[in-house]
């Protein structure tokens, strides 16, 4: 049996343990033809020609054949990878399919599914840790939705900051993704966004994560979901930020209410102005005065500036799990709720968000 059909069936046998998106994650025709002329010129539209071709030769040669997975980069990625398999590009690919997905391994510079899973509630919740599961929904929804798989690509901010790519592709978000592979990079074109709003009131993925019906109605598109928030959130009392609840403040400060009653688009611009200056607390799981008090090492840094007391919660001290007010401390809330382990292992920033966006509500105890 020669090696060409070893290789055939060893896809095969692999493709039928993973299921059908295995293959789309290494090999798409559509994507093969189009990025390499030569193919495309010699072979024209005949699949099984274009698909030998790949086995035959495009793997040994290095050909990206999909959106998710460039050899190239999965190579030099990975020294473990390197050491076992040198310069026998074949054997990353069969790596991949094999061990790279399960591991949740990258191999494209858009997409890294730790970064997905991470990013998306919704997925985490409909996944959990079955990687696989991430690639194939970034495949079949995510690029079409414009959602981010990894921290070097914006699909919207590439869209936003490239005219000529708006006028070719318009709407059809997948197609900057792609581009971006095929020509994008090597061109220097940007694909991160090129300002920052204020984290403490406004976090898009937050906001994105908590309310379905603007992912269903706006998708990623960073400046509609940001729009949205200005124009109708913050008069709707909206949270985009772990760390800012509308209601809490307004319920919270007497004197506040007295000015504003129920404007509550106030209620967000006192805060920015005056209240993280003043130490105005204004989530139930950050009381910057308790933050500040209960970590020594933080009020040598910081002495009486309030403002930096949020803003190492949000950088640092979710991630390091520090306690932030007396009603809520992150390690017990892990460790009574095995449900919770489960879908965020050690990811303490996201115990946080749960307990503001369900936790509480659904009577989960957080001391």
């Amino acid at each position: 049996m020669n090696c060409l059909l070893i290789l055939f069936l060893l896809v095969v046998c692999i493709n039928k343990t993973l299921g059908a998106v295995t293959n789309s994650t290494i090999y798409d025709f559509d994507f093969y033809i189009n990025k390499y002329p030569d193919i495309k010129k010699t072979l024209g539209n005949d699949k099984n020609a274009v698909y030998n071709h790949f086995l035959t030769y495009g793997m040994k040669e290095g050909r990206q054949a999909s959106v998710l997975f460039d050899v190239n980069f999965y190579k030099n990625t990975y020294e473990d990878l390197r050491k076992a398999f040198g310069n026998d590009l074949e054997q990353y690919y069969n790596h991949f399919l094999t061990y790279g997905m399960k591991e949740g391994r990258q191999a494209s510079e858009i997409f890294n599914p730790l970064y997905y899973k991470n990013k998306y509630d919704d997925l985490v919740y409909t996944y959990g840790t079955e990687l696989v599961s991430y690639y194939s929904h970034f495949l079949n929804y995510g690029m079409k939705e414009g959602r981010q798989a990894s921290e070097v690509f914006n699909v919207q901010a590439y869209k936003d900051q490239n005219e000529d790519l708006k006028k070719a592709f318009g709407n059809d978000l997948k197609q900057y993704y792609i581009h971006y592979i095929n020509y994008g990079k090597a061109e220097g074109r940007k694909a991160t966004p090129i300002y920052n709003f204020d984290s403490t009131i406004y976090n898009l993925d937050f906001y994105f994560n908590k309310y379905s019906d603007i992912r269903s109605t706006l998708g990623y598109d960073e400046n509609a979901v940001y729009n949205h928030f200005l124009n109708y959130g913050m008069k709707e009392g909206r949270l985009a930020s772990v760390i800012f609840d509308v209601n809490y403040y307004k319920n919270k400060n007497s004197d506040l209410r007295k000015t504003f009653g129920n404007d509550l688009k106030q209620y967000y611009n006192h805060f920015l102005t005056y209240g993280m200056k003043e130490g105005r607390q204004a989530s139930e799981i950050f009381n910057p005065t308790y933050y500040k008090n209960k970590n020594s090492d933080l009020r040598k840094a910081f002495g009486n500036d309030l403002k930096q007391y949020y803003n190492h919660f949000l950088t640092y001290g979710m991630k390091e799990g520090r306690q932030a007010s007396e009603t809520f401390n992150v390690q017990t809330y892990k460790n009574r709720y095995s449900d919770l382990r489960n879908l965020f292992g050690n990811n303490l920033e996201k115990y946080y968000i749960n307990y503001v966006n369900y936790g509480k509500a659904d009577g989960r105890k957080g001391n």
